[in-house]
């Protein structure tokens, strides 16, 4: 071998030992908070009504390259003493300038771990098993704001048990009997069930006892058609006061991407078959009127001209879902409210809903799409009997756990009433704890989404083959069912793949 090939040789040598040796060593774990900032004052957070406590800092380089990426291990430490682990599974590239990651928090079982990002910055919500959670949002060009939410104020609301003692509120139902909008009042404090920390799920680990029984007898499953594959598109709008109070158009972005991503968490956790995917987001020139069923009206009805590009938007989008994000207004007794699916037939001209943008990824955002997809409140809600969804065994699921003899309230996204919110829709194959999430004969919102998430994914196909955008009459709905039949070819939606536009 002569002197050129030996030293090409060693060079080779080289390069591979060197490559084997950076893919063995493990790499660094990035930790989320570079720099803590200076403490602000409680009212210059938006979520301040319900902030158990916050800080605001800058986060690390490292940490957001990492989400962006996926399939890292990095270490969120929150406040101080509250530091956990994350594992990431793969990130999705949603489109050119955003990413979708979920993930675990490695030593707590039944965690959830949601995060996105969007042109460089990024946000983010940490569910723990007892159902306490953290959110991590923009707050301005220096700074991000870290939120653990106040399980107290989000936990009970009075209509629950009694009526509201703001207002009555009037429940709007289409002529026909297809949609109900659905208020969701605003967070009040109640008396915590659940005050155990949960590093590793200390105090649930002994014998647990379900003290609801379910009933014995089956409920037996109709047969609605299938229309296509459970893909829901959704466009959000959003208004000039939505977009300052979340600290500006990266604010608003990324709390309308991170409640989407909180949505498909919360599908896989509850083993359903169904996505939700943001087809866009639009800046719309309305200002709330300070009640969220009455946005929610002059949304459906286009009672705006601003209201009425929104149904432009809506079809040039080609989205099955239309969400308005408003802004938190102190007259404002709601924080979200939507149309609600009484039946399997499905409502295209009632696929919209109306929230507070700084409070949609508050599980308020999840809350209304589980609306618009046939789930109701809980049974044992108040007024929850008078509210069917889709199917007779629509409804969330409110239950106790005990354990040494104490008993701790918990319930289902969908649920109103007291107990810690857990990030699941009822379903009594799924368990946490060893106790079912659901009800085979009342509370199977699991059931519910699988069956009707294909037919509101195939609204737009009836939008589009209408030329009415708003529905025909105030408050009667578009007739379902007309346009969308098995065999008629569906207009071409464009998702993102990898940077790539993929058809559906």
């Amino acid at each position: 071998m002569d002197r050129s090939n030996k030293i090409w040789l060693g060079i080779a040598v080289f390069f591979g030992v060197t490559a084997f040796w950076w893919l063995l060593t493990p790499k660094a774990e990035p930790v989320l908070v570079e720099a803590q900032l200076l403490e602000r004052p409680k009212d210059s957070l938006p979520e301040a009504p319900i902030a158990k406590r916050f800080r605001h800092v800058e986060l690390s380089p490292a940490a957001v390259d990492a989400v962006r990426e996926g399939e890292r291990i990095i270490q969120l430490n929150l406040f101080p003493g509250e530091t956990v682990r994350v594992r990431l599974d793969k990130a999705e590239k949603t489109d050119p300038v955003s990413t979708e990651v979920h993930g675990e928090v490695i030593g707590m079982p039944g965690a959830a771990v949601s995060f996105v990002t969007y042109n460089g910055t990024m946000a983010g919500s940490i569910e723990y098993p007892d159902g306490r959670m953290f959110l991590i949002n923009y707050a301005d060009p220096t700074s991000h704001s870290i939120v653990e939410i106040d399980s107290g104020a989000t936990g009970g609301l009075p209509h629950a048990s009694v009526a509201h003692p703001d207002t009555e509120t009037i429940l709007y139902r289409s002529p026909e009997g297809s949609v109900t909008s659905v208020p969701q009042y605003k967070m009040r404090p109640f008396k915590p069930g659940v005050k155990y920390r949960v590093p590793g799920f200390p105090g649930f680990t002994h014998i647990l006892t379900l003290t609801n029984t379910p009933r014995t007898n089956f409920w037996t499953a109709p047969r609605p058609p299938v229309f296509g594959p459970p893909i829901v598109g959704i466009l959000v709008c959003y208004t000039g006061l939505a977009e300052k109070q979340c600290g500006g158009v990266r604010g608003v972005e990324t709390r309308a991407r991170i409640s989407v991503a909180q949505v498909n968490n919360v599908f896989r956790r509850s083993a359903v078959t169904a996505k939700l995917v943001l087809l866009g987001t639009e800046k719309v020139n309305y200002t709330t009127v300070g009640n969220s069923t009455s946005d929610l009206m002059n949304l459906t009805f286009a009672r705006t001209t601003s209201l009425f590009e929104v149904h432009k938007q809506r079809q040039r989008y080609r989205a099955d879902l239309v969400s308005l994000f408003t802004g938190a207004s102190p007259k404002n007794f709601l924080h979200g409210s939507s149309w609600m699916l009484n039946t399997t037939n499905g409502a295209p001209a009632y696929g919209f809903n109306a929230m507070e943008a700084v409070y949609a990824p508050t599980s308020v955002f999840v809350h209304e799409i589980g609306h618009n997809l046939g789930c109701s409140h809980a049974t044992n809600d108040y007024g929850g009997l008078l509210l069917r969804g889709s199917f007779t065994n629509s409804w969330a699921w409110r239950f106790g756990i005990t354990t040494n003899g104490v008993t701790y309230q918990m319930k289902t996204v969908m649920a109103m009433g007291g107990g810690r919110k857990l990030g699941y829709f009822s379903n009594p194959n799924v368990s946490v704890w060893g106790v079912p999430t659901g009800d085979t004969n009342l509370a199977n919102n699991a059931y519910t989404i699988n069956q009707m998430a294909p037919k509101v994914g195939s609204y737009f196909t009836q939008i589009i083959h209408n030329r009415k955008l708003v529905p025909n009459h105030y408050p009667k709905s578009l007739p379902p069912g007309m346009t969308n039949r098995p065999g008629i070819r569906q207009p071409r939606r464009y998702f993102w793949n990898s940077g790539r536009r993929t058809g559906e």
